[in-house]
């Protein structure tokens, strides 16, 4: 995916304004969202479309990475996971900074288990970087969705992507907004 592409798709992410220091720009992001893709083996263009139009929708094209509306505690990274989510992705990928601030925190801790609002935006914190937090759509495809979800996505098909966004993965339903995205991006990367 190019930065190219990213405008192409989502036309704000050209400029990040004001004081908002979650905004990237598709320049600072697409580096990021290839590095995640490569990380998690998600090489045809309709995963790739899938992964990135659920970050672009859920984020307001990369303007935020925590929930701001209505405010769920410890939700967050570029496509919005719940802290249900958040924590062991959280365990995986950081768990020196997870341990710093819950020390009994294993792989088989649930969210039940932190029930402070402020260690749960503690522990969403420690995956905000660009790195981690471009990367949570794929880690999330490839760890908690059924194969088959990924394998339906490489044809690009508006089947595939309702598949993923279904109760076997994302959980969001069928949505034209959502929809859209995925075609337009399709369409930039020349599917």
């Amino acid at each position: 995916m190019t930065a190219a592409q990213i405008k192409q798709v989502a036309p704000s992410t050209a400029s990040c304004t004001g004081s908002n220091t979650a905004c990237r720009t598709a320049d600072q992001a697409v580096t990021f969202i290839n590095q995640s893709f490569e990380k998690y083996g998600f090489n045809t263009a309709g995963e790739q479309a899938a992964l990135f139009s659920l970050m672009a929708f859920e984020s307001g094209n990369f303007q935020y990475d925590v929930n701001l509306f209505p405010g769920r505690p410890g939700q967050g990274t570029r496509n919005m996971m719940m802290f249900d989510f958040v924590l062991p992705y959280a365990i995986e990928t950081n768990p020196s900074a997870v341990r710093a601030i819950r020390s009994d925190l294993t792989a088989q801790s649930t969210s039940a288990d932190v029930p402070n609002d402020d260690q749960k935006n503690a522990i969403r914190a420690t995956v905000l970087s660009d790195e981690l937090s471009f990367a949570s759509a794929a880690w999330f495809l490839r760890t908690k969705c059924s194969p088959d979800v990924a394998q339906a996505l490489q044809a690009g098909t508006v089947d595939g992507f309702n598949t993923y966004m279904g109760s076997s993965c994302v959980n969001a339903g069928q949505d034209p907004a959502r929809l859209a995205i995925y075609q337009a991006t399709l369409t930039a990367m020349g599917h």
